[in-house]
This record gives C-alpha cells, structure tokens and sequence, in this order.
C-alpha cells in the first residue's frame, strides 16, 4: 500500500496500530463471503457439504489480499473525509 494518495497527499497511516480494526473488518467480510458462498453451493447448486466448504475456501483464499485491502480502504474512509476537489479527472 502506498504511503501517501498521490491526488492529495493524505497519510494512509493515521497513526500506529490504525488498521487493527481492518483487520477485524477483514474477518467480517471473510466469514460472510464464506458463508453465503457455502448456501448458494450447498442450496443452489446442490453439492455436498465437503465440496461446498471445499470450494468456498479457496476462493476466499486466492481473494485474500483483495479483501484485506478493501477491509483496509474501508476502514481508513470511516475516519478521512472525502473531498471531491482532489479526485483526479
């Protein structure tokens, strides 16, 4: 992740231990990826539950990095205001 927003400079580090909460952000977002891929491959697909949990789990896997740094860019904007006037045209 970068140190600063190249459009306007904002520190995405606040503080030290900020991102503690992103990475609960980051085991909510995980557990319900996880369990609403299981009910639509268990119920909607009808495959076994190895299969389901099986399945479900290298998904979220190989989505990892993408979800910590979502959890991370959610986590930062409950807390920095966004200004219209530094989004990039």
């Amino acid at each position: 992740m970068n140190e600063k927003c190249p459009n306007c400079g904002q520190k995405y580090t606040l503080e030290t231990g900020f991102y503690y909460g992103a990475m609960f952000l980051s085991y909510i977002l995980t557990a319900l990826m996880l369990f609403g891929m299981f009910v639509c491959f268990k119920f909607g697909l009808g495959l076994r539950v190895i299969h389901s949990c099986a399945i479900a789990t290298i998904v979220v896997t190989i989505l990892f990095i993408w979800i910590f740094r979502v959890s991370r860019s959610l986590w930062l904007s409950f807390f920095v205001k966004y200004d219209e006037k530094f989004v990039a045209k």
